[in-house]
């Protein structure tokens, strides 16, 4: 009998493997930890994550946040699950489509509100997909 590989202490994953360039991708991220995470809004769509498309230079952030208002630290309670709508040209001057090719969202955050300005932070990364 296999074993089962053990629960990440942050979970992140997309709703789909492949999108279309209007498409919504959804995001589920669940703080399996006992604790509070801590992190900063202002990415992809003004949202707590970051959009990656793979590029000829690597990973580059994609649909930033064109809002004009100051970031927020954002709190993630123990065992909290949240789902983010990703949605192209959301938080944008103008709306535009994903463009194609192969993603990735990725999430940072800290373990105490500090961190996120020391530097103490940890990523967590969802499997690839590809918008087309």
């Amino acid at each position: 009998m296999a074993s089962q590989p053990p629960t990440p202490a942050v979970a992140l994953s997309s709703d789909g493997t492949s999108y279309s360039p209007s498409s919504t991708i959804t995001v589920t991220l669940t703080n399996h930890r006992s604790t509070s995470i801590y992190t900063f809004d202002h990415q992809t769509g003004c949202t707590i994550l970051t959009l990656q498309r793979q590029t000829a230079k690597g990973w580059e952030a994609t649909g930033g946040c064109a809002m004009g208002r100051l970031t927020q630290q954002i709190e993630i309670k123990a065992g909290e699950t949240r789902k983010i709508p990703l949605a192209p040209g959301t938080g944008q001057i103008r709306a535009t489509p994903w463009p194609t090719g192969t993603y990735q969202v990725v999430f940072t955050y800290a373990l105490q509100r500090e961190g996120l300005t020391t530097g103490s932070t940890t990523t967590v990364v969802t499997p690839m997909f590809t918008i087309s």
